[in-house]
């Protein structure tokens, strides 16, 4: 019985779900704030997200696929209040089914940044092309709306410094109590 409470309290439990490109601050916000990383999980014991990518997957797709299932599942489960995650799950039909159906406990935030070249170590990052995009100026285009169609919130992280992202997020923080 303890055991299927404690289940249902995490479902029920509000969470921050944050989205961005590569360099937008998604990680270094949710570790601040004793969140979760959504690349930490799926790396593993390898030494970089892209590392894994590279010893276990034959292409992007299959993994855009692996992802989504690691954010759902961190989702439903997790205590934690934060997640950072990977900036392709908006490419993840499954994911965006299960983010706007839990809406009323799931905060999108976008974090975004106008300074495209940051986090531009695609290798180490483990950046993931979809089918029919070929370089990093494709791929911002196709994601800004994808982020755009899901996100609740937009923090801009070039307009304003770490210290007042962590403030923003602790404002809609305290939506959860």
């Amino acid at each position: 019985l303890s055991n299927k409470f404690n289940y249902k309290k995490n479902k029920l439990m509000k969470k921050i779900l944050l989205i961005g490109l590569p360099g937008s601050g998604k990680t270094t916000l949710s570790k601040k704030l004793g969140g979760i990383d959504i690349d930490d999980i799926l790396a593993g014991e390898y030494e970089n997200l892209g590392e894994f990518i590279k010893n276990n997957f034959n292409n992007g797709e299959d993994f855009l696929i692996k992802e989504g299932e690691v954010v759902r599942n961190t989702l439903e489960n997790t205590n934690s209040k934060i997640i950072a995650s990977g900036g392709s799950i908006v490419h993840d039909i499954k994911t965006i089914e299960y983010i706007r159906k839990n809406y009323n406990n799931t905060y999108v935030v976008w974090l975004h940044n106008e300074d495209l070249t940051r986090g531009t170590n695609e290798e180490q990052r483990g950046v993931v092309y979809p089918v029919g995009v070929s370089n990093r100026s494709e791929l911002i285009k196709l994601r800004i709306p994808l982020y755009a169609s899901i996100a609740q919130y937009l923090i801009r992280t070039d307009l304003v410094n770490e210290n007042e992202c962590i403030e923003i997020l602790k404002e809609i923080m305290k939506d959860f109590e």
